[in-house]
C-alpha cells in the first residue's frame, strides 16, 4: 500500500464487480474492493502512513479499527464507516458496533447534554435506515445500559458520592433512553404496516 492518498477507487472497484464475466473475477474484485474501503477509513481515522501496521488478514486489527473508528462519535460518517468495517469483517457484530457508539456518545463530556441526546437519538434514526430489527435491539440494548447507569447514580446519590455528576448522568441517561425509544416508536407509527 502507498503512503499517498489514492484517488477513491472504490466506486470504480463496485461498478467492476457489476461486469465482471465470471464468480471467480467477481469474488477476487469484492476481495480487492474490502481492502480499498479498509484502507480508506485506515487513512481517514488514522493517518496515512497507519495502513503500514493494519493487516486486513487479522480479526483483531478489524475490531480496533472499527473500536478506534466509534471514539470520533462527532464525525458525521462515524456510523456509516464502523458498518463499513463490520461488513468487512464477518466476525464483527454490527449490533455490538452500534451499542459502542451509541454508549459512547450517550457518555461523551458535552457542553450541552441535550446535543448527546439528540445525537443518539439520530444514530439509532440512521440504524433504522439501514436495518429497523438492528434498531430496535440497538435501542433495547443502550435502554438497559441507561437503567444500570441511573441505578448506579442512585447509588451514588444515596451514599452522598459524586453528588453533581451522578444528577448529571442520571438525567443523561434517562433522557437517551426516552429519546432513543421515542425514535424507535416513531418509526414504528409511521410505518405502512402499523398505519393500518
Amino acid at each position: 500500500l502507498s503512503r499517498d492518498r489514492p484517488l477513491d477507487l472504490t466506486d470504480i472497484a463496485r461498478e467492476s464487480i457489476q461486469l465482471a464475466p465470471d464468480d471467480e473475477t467477481r469474488s477476487q474484485l469484492n476481495e480487492a474492493t474490502r481492502l480499498l474501503v479498509l484502507d480508506s477509513l485506515v487513512r481517514k481515522y488514522c493517518g496515512n502512513g497507519a495502513q503500514t501496521s493494519f493487516s486486513a488478514a487479522e480479526p483483531m486489527h478489524g475490531l480496533r479499527l472499527v473500536q478506534h473508528i466509534c471514539r470520533h462519535i462527532d464525525v458525521p460518517s462515524v456510523l456509516g464507516d464502523a458498518m463499513l468495517v463490520c461488513d468487512a469483517f464477518s466476525h464483527l457484530s454490527r449490533l455490538d458496533v452500534c451499542v459502542d457508539l451509541l454508549e459512547r456518545i450517550m457518555l461523551a463530556p458535552s457542553e450541552d447534554d441535550r446535543n448527546r441526546v439528540d445525537q443518539c437519538a439520530s444514530v439509532i434514526e440512521e440504524i433504522l435506515k439501514i436495518e429497523s430489527s438492528l434498531a430496535e435491539s440497538a435501542s433495547g440494548r443502550i435502554s438497559e445500559l441507561c437503567a444500570v447507569t441511573l441505578k448506579d447514580c442512585r447509588s451514588l446519590i444515596d451514599r452522598g458520592r459524586f453528588v453533581a455528576e451522578a444528577k448529571r448522568q442520571s438525567i443523561v441517561a434517562s433522557t437517551t433512553a426516552c429519546s432513543v425509544l421515542a425514535a424507535i416508536q416513531g418509526q414504528r407509527s409511521s410505518s405502512p404496516d402499523t398505519a393500518k
